[in-house]
């Protein structure tokens, strides 16, 4: 009878230790990581945790980190102080309806991420690369339409942002490298050409000033030569008509 009980004893004890999973030191030294439950107020988590650390991991300090301390997640910008999180990662709300799903790359964002409202609608879908968005992000409302489909480039806003209004396309914007793309509207570029036409205007006017004053400077110069010219002449005339006139005198009193 005591053998039976002991036998019975030690089933149990068997099987309660197979309900509750494998503990830490359970899992397989090899296996670089493990998973694990954690329940909090608001919603539970199913993680992937490295079981070491990178030895040599340079620490950007513009990128968020999740890591995990004290049965709990925790992520801050440029560092860490816990285990960090390495494969995927799924929470849920109290409901049990999926609240988020990705995976992590040693703490940081990586590949497709999506995010649910706790009624079940999506809410995001981005696309990730070592803790910055990159590729294109799209977000919903909370009735399930489509509000922006955004494009980002290591983390920058960097092509086309297409905002919707009802699931209707209103606007289209452009960003590169994180700025706005600007373009000019109908009345600018009117303003502009007329801006154009009227520089050009004016050149042509101060070209048209500057040729006449030019030539009227041409046509004073060849008229006042022509008067210096024709003053000469006349000197000059006078001069030998005087000369014509006294020489013969004044050769004849010379050789008189």
């Amino acid at each position: 009878m005591k053998l039976q009980f002991g036998i019975f004893y030690v089933l149990i004890l068997f099987l309660g230790t197979g309900q509750n999973g494998f503990s830490q030191k359970d899992i397989p030294k090899d296996d670089k990581t493990y998973t694990m439950e954690i329940s909090s107020k608001d919603f539970s988590e199913s993680i992937t945790i490295a079981r070491n650390n990178p030895e040599k991991k340079k620490i950007n300090e513009n990128l968020w980190y999740y890591w995990y301390l004290n049965n709990a997640v925790h992520f801050s910008e440029g560092g860490y102080s816990g285990k960090l999180l390495n494969g995927k990662y799924i929470s849920y709300y109290k409901n049990m309806n999926l609240r988020s799903s990705g995976t992590f790359r040693y703490g940081l964002m990586h590949d497709e991420w999506t995010t649910w409202y706790e009624n079940g609608s999506m809410k995001s879908a981005e696309q990730w690369k070592k803790g910055k968005k990159h590729g294109v992000c799209i977000y919903f409302s909370e009735d399930g339409m489509k509000m922006t489909v955004e494009k980002y480039r290591h983390g920058i806003l960097n092509g086309k942002m297409k905002v919707f209004c009802s699931d209707s396309l209103v606007e289209v914007r452009r960003f590169k490298n994180g700025d706005e793309v600007l373009r000019k509207t109908k009345k600018q570029t009117v303003a502009s050409e007329d801006s154009v036409i009227k520089t050009n205007k004016h050149k042509a006017n101060r070209k048209a000033e500057t040729v006449g004053k030019h030539n009227e400077k041409t046509i004073k110069s060849k008229e006042e030569k022509k008067k210096e010219n024709d003053t000469k002449s006349s000197v000059d005339n006078a001069d030998r008509k005087n000369r014509i006139k006294i020489w013969p005198f004044n050769s004849k009193k010379a050789s008189e």
